[in-house]
């Protein structure tokens, strides 16, 4: 593998936990054993960083395609924050404030269709919706596959919990993109039940 070669990075708990994936590479995986702690490479801006505090007892090549880390206890910890943390970055929002104009009302797909369209029409700096709208069509796509298939390999149900939300974000910036109302999906839905 080499520096320029991006890869999956299998993040699992120490009791085996599929705790969710980051991206790494040569110098990433370097870095991490070097120095006992997890370096990842940065989605939007492809740097080298570390997840300060998380710690791990296993960091792996577990195929040609991907690596494997099991975190250390308070690796797990670190982690789940650090997810957290991250989650409000992508969105742009403060967790402990509601979104301006929605009233508690409004449904939760809803608040995030406005988000994402109020994100595709400033272009706000420094938002990871704005990458994915600069990226265009083809990095939303995949995006949304890998969010996919982080879902299919979760097992325990925080997990599934965490990477549905993380899909539904994602296919909810597909939509956008190709101008398809969430209503229209719905609809789709409704007349299914029937």
């Amino acid at each position: 593998m080499n520096d320029g070669l991006i890869l999956p990075l299998e993040v699992r708990s120490h009791d085996g936990s599929f705790l969710g994936a980051l991206l790494t590479n040569r110098k990433a995986y370097q870095k991490s054993l070097e120095r006992r702690e997890l370096w990842f490479v940065h989605p939007v801006s492809h740097r080298v960083l570390p997840l300060e505090g998380v710690g791990f007892v296993h960091l792996e090549i577990s195929a040609p395609t991907h690596y494997r880390v099991v975190l250390d206890s308070s690796g797990v910890k670190a982690f789940a924050q650090e997810r957290e943390r991250q989650m409000g970055d992508l969105l742009g929002l403060d967790a402990q404030s509601p979104v301006a104009g929605h009233s508690p009302h409004d449904s939760t797909l809803e608040k995030l269709r406005q988000v994402i369209a109020n994100r595709r029409r400033e272009l706000p700096e420094g938002s990871y919706t704005t990458h994915l709208f600069e990226k265009g069509e083809d990095k939303i796509r995949k995006k949304t596959g890998e969010e996919a298939i982080e879902l299919i390999l979760a097992t325990e149900r925080k997990d599934l919990v965490g990477e549905a939300a993380d899909l539904i974000y994602h296919l909810m910036v597909l939509l956008e993109v190709k101008d398809i109302p969430v209503g229209e999906v719905l609809a789709e839905l409704e007349a299914r039940l029937n």
